[in-house]
């Protein structure tokens, strides 16, 4: 009787995720706060001459007050070189900045300290906004009970294999993010693109707790939010095209590493809600894997687990379809039924791996 349990509860889950996902917050119309961009850089290599053209043209043809701080977290490349060689001659909005701490929290709190403005906006040093980006993100804090916007983050596609896999995968967290944070269930977001108030982030206690987690300044923080902010905390518009995109992975032994290092987080959560899903989720694939393991040894498995394997992949490529029709971010419909049937097996390894595997993130070992 598990199976068939669990794959009801999934299709309860999809349902409750599709109703969060059409909820749109009306917030009061407005050219929002101003605000200050934080940008942790550790050897990006060339990206960030892309990636920092892009973000700078983005940002002087707003209307907005801003100031932008590239923070470096001890590169070992050429990145200041490739920054230096983008930034406008004789504009005090933009510079750069040295952490005497290590990893990405150590460089946001040092960019949070020395900035000027009221809301704080963190992305990745490897991201291309999209055209209504900052407006997205910034707009919804002329409304003074916004405290968080949560941005979205997709993966730029080259054509290969292993961008289609990780468009798929990200585009899935994505959707499911913004569906869960518009019902109230604080459980993920992506801090390649996130803005919060500063007041509200020194409320919480900014990483507090969780300061000794190299990542994770994205998720928790959200968490620590939505407990203490509930009606605060909402998803960009979907309609302001205020995303970002990123690279794709340099390897699949990267892409590995960077799903270990995501589900790792997962054993310090603190809202309930969030074990929950990260719960169920890994329940639903390694109950896919040990079933079909199992029904070699008795036939009377097979069925029921193939109905769970099956009936949950259905949801996930519905899910998928949605998530990429609102968004406008075209990925192969082939790819998505490929993985939804592959997903319980990837899940199921990254999960037993994340507890014995101590991933490196740009050369340094993940405290977890």
């Amino acid at each position: 009787m598990l199976l068939p349990f669990l794959l009801i509860l999934y299709f309860a889950f999809a349902a409750f995720l599709l109703v969060g996902f059409k909820r749109r917050k009306t917030v009061a119309n407005g050219t929002g706060e101003a605000f200050t961009v934080l940008i942790p850089f550790r050897n990006e290599g060339e990206v960030i001459a892309k990636t920092s053209k892009a973000g700078i043209e983005r940002l002087i043809s707003s209307p907005y007050e801003f100031e932008v701080i590239w923070i470096n977290d001890g590169y070992e490349d050429q990145s200041v070189d490739f920054i230096r060689a983008n930034l406008p001659t004789n504009d005090n909005r933009f510079r750069i900045s040295n952490t005497s701490g290590v990893g990405k929290k150590a460089a946001i709190e040092l960019g949070y300290r020395t900035s000027s403005h009221p809301v704080i906006l963190t992305i990745d040093a490897d991201v291309i906004p999209q055209a209504g980006w900052p407006k997205g993100m910034i707009d919804p804090f002329s409304d003074l009970s916004t405290q968080m916007v949560c941005g979205d983050v997709f993966v730029l596609q080259d054509g290969g294999v292993q961008s289609s896999f990780e468009g798929i995968d990200t585009l899935s967290l994505v959707g499911s993010a913004r569906g869960l944070t518009q019902n109230g269930w604080a459980v993920m977001c992506n801090g390649a693109n996130l803005a919060y108030r500063k007041m509200a982030f020194e409320k919480i206690g900014g990483f507090g707790q969780h300061a000794h987690i190299s990542s994770g300044d994205d998720v928790f923080t959200l968490q620590r939010m939505m407990a203490h902010y509930p009606d605060g905390v909402l998803f960009a518009d979907i309609q302001e095209l205020s995303g970002v995109y990123t690279y794709p992975q340099q390897s699949w032994k990267a892409v590995f590493r960077q799903r270990i290092r995501w589900a790792g987080k997962s054993s310090s959560y603190t809202s309930a809600k969030a074990k929950a899903v990260a719960g169920l989720i890994a329940v639903l694939s390694l109950s896919t894997v040990v079933g079909l393991v199992g029904s070699f040894f008795s036939s009377s498995m097979l069925v029921p687990v193939l109905i769970l394997w099956l009936g949950k992949a259905m949801v996930d490529v519905v899910l998928l379809k949605r998530f990429s029709r609102a968004y406008k971010y075209e990925l192969p419909f082939g790819g998505m039924v490929v993985q939804s049937l592959v997903y319980p097996f990837y899940t199921a390894v990254i999960v037993v791996l994340s507890f014995f595997v101590k991933v490196e993130w740009k050369g340094r070992k993940i405290a977890a």
